[in-house]
């Protein structure tokens, strides 16, 4: 019986949850700011998972891969931070591109690993990648780019967001190869919150933010956010495990699509002829990717 790929459905998955979490983002990060609106997700959203799960027991966890786990925490908000004050200064369409482009960091390091896709994998997720970043404005960063119109440190801000994000996902792969993926990824959550707890101490501004939280018309988007930004974590922290890792980092990338789609069902956002032909670039390749094992078995 043909079976999807390791880490397909997990990818896809884990990308419907955080496309639409980062549209959903935006109302919340309008009203309480980016920072304050990524930290109650994370906070409001691991709350069920302490309450009705059993918590990771520490005398049987390596200390290796609780490092990897607490790591993956760590980078979380840092990233999600610099992420928002790259697109936050623009343009987007130099800083999208570098930000997507994280997965295709993540397969290296995956190869050097030797979690290597199989030709026919590795094609459709060529294809995917490809799509994915023409979605994202490849072309018009590019011209922006050489045209010298962006500021250096927004770059900087970007490449960094891309490569903490690649690295982040790295981290969970490795902890998820030592212990149970739901103490990997309680662990992890509870780095992120005790980050974001102690940004909040030290920082007044980030306190006044919070103000906001009293108005209880915002509190189901706060909770939608929440909910969609932690099932969409605890899927990628699904796929990492064993063979998922070879193919689970591309087919994420395709949450850029999931928040398009939101972008002009909802927004009524314009959106280029170009990026039309990438998402179906993208549908292109998930679709060939799925149906790889029909392929297989004929």
């Amino acid at each position: 019986m043909p079976v999807i790929p390791p880490g397909f459905l997990e990818g896809l998955g884990a990308a419907a949850c955080l496309g639409t979490s980062d549209f959903v983002s935006r109302t919340n990060s309008r009203r309480i700011g980016s920072f304050a609106a990524a930290s109650m997700a994370l906070t409001l959203g691991t709350i069920p998972f302490l309450l009705f799960w059993p918590f990771p027991d520490f005398t049987s966890l390596d200390p290796a891969y609780l490092f990897f786990a607490l790591v993956a925490g760590l980078l979380n908000p840092v990233a999600l931070w610099l992420v928002f004050k790259a697109l936050a200064r623009g343009p987007i369409a130099v800083v999208s591109p570098i930000i997507t482009a994280n997965p295709a960091l993540v397969v290296l390091v995956n190869g050097f690993m030797g979690y290597n896709p199989g030709l026919l994998e590795g094609a459709a997720l060529a294809v995917i990648f490809a799509g994915v970043l023409i979605v994202s404005g490849l072309y018009r960063g590019l011209k922006v780019l050489i045209a010298g119109e962006v500021a250096a440190a927004v770059v900087v801000m970007a490449v960094s967001a891309s490569l903490l994000l690649a690295l982040r996902l790295v981290m969970i792969e490795l902890s998820v190869d030592g212990m149970k993926v739901h103490d990997a990824f309680v662990l992890s959550r509870l780095a992120s919150i005790v980050f974001c707890g102690a940004v909040f101490v030290v920082s007044m501004t980030q306190r006044q933010q919070l103000r906001g939280l009293v108005q209880v018309s915002w509190w189901p988007m706060i909770v939608l956010h929440a909910t969609l930004e932690n099932m969409g974590a605890l899927l990628l922290f699904e796929g990492s495990v064993g063979e998922g890792k070879a193919i689970m980092p591309v087919v994420f990338s395709t949450l850029t699509i999931f928040t398009l789609f939101w972008a002009v069902t909802i927004a009524k956002e314009h959106i280029a002829p170009r990026r039309w032909f990438g998402v179906a670039v993208v549908l292109t390749g998930v679709v060939f990717l799925a149906g790889l094992p029909l392929l297989a078995s004929s």
